[in-house]
């Protein structure tokens, strides 16, 4: 069960977290406002990649083994 758990947590955050902390860390370290604006639209796709890889990888069941 460990296994289970510990396999989980890391698709969660590997494939459903990661895709919104990743834009969120470029838009926070851009110099000026006018470069975070730009990014604002990338940030909003990575937020929505990110709730539906969520809703994915908990919607169906996930295998996980050690080989």
């Amino acid at each position: 069960m460990a296994t289970y758990n510990g396999g989980a947590a890391f698709a969660l955050f590997a494939q459903g977290l990661l895709p919104f902390l990743l834009r969120l860390s470029v838009l926070l370290f851009e110099p000026d406002v006018k470069s975070r604006r730009r990014m604002l639209p990338f940030l909003i796709l990575g937020g929505a990649t990110a709730l539906y890889m969520e809703w994915a990888l908990t919607a169906y069941p996930l295998q996980v083994y050690v080989r």
